[in-house]
């Protein structure tokens, strides 16, 4: 499972989804390091991998490449990835939404929390996420992860979404 998000900082969400959860590695290459931790949601355990930011899947930057090669399997040593949970900032859903799309376009499971969802309301922003959730066909949670308002209901579209995506890999290697 991996945490994609726009470029910045990443404590705060890896720390937010995991709880406090210990993270048990950390890849170094020249330019960003990869955070490994390991969590349990619904019981399930998972390799939680929080990647380099990026706006696209077309990188600018070595470290949008290793978020990249990730997402895309190229990267050695990583293990395969089992969902995706896109996190975008709802002041900016428009820009955000662009690697989303790229990601959706993989056939990778995705969940979509929008975080900041106090700060697009203060700033007058109405988002009709039912909506975007059934545009994208995706879960889409918000969250609001500086305050860990939210997070209880990411875990369970998570807990939904690896059900469902085990069921899939089940079908798909008996039939």
């Amino acid at each position: 499972m991996v945490l994609l998000t726009a470029p910045g900082g990443s404590g705060g969400r890896h720390n937010s989804l995991a709880r406090g959860a210990t993270v048990v590695e950390i890849r170094r290459n020249p330019t960003r390091e990869v955070r490994i931790g390991r969590i349990a949601i619904g019981g399930r355990p998972f390799v939680l991998i929080d990647l380099p930011g990026t706006y696209s899947l077309a990188p600018r930057s070595p470290d949008e490449m290793v978020a990249v090669e990730v997402l895309l399997g190229r990267r050695e040593g990583e293990p395969p990835l089992d969902m995706v949970i896109c996190i975008v900032d709802a002041s900016n859903l428009e820009r955000n939404l662009y690697v989303v799309s790229q990601v959706l376009e993989l056939g990778l499971p995705v969940v979509l929390a929008v975080n900041m969802v106090d700060i697009a309301a203060d700033r007058g922003l109405k988002l009709d996420l039912p909506r975007l959730e059934r545009q994208l066909s995706v879960p889409v949670v918000p969250v609001q992860a500086h305050r860990k308002v939210g997070i209880d209901n990411l875990s369970a579209a998570l807990t939904m979404a690896a059900g469902a995506a085990a069921g899939a890999a089940a079908g798909a290697a008996s039939g």
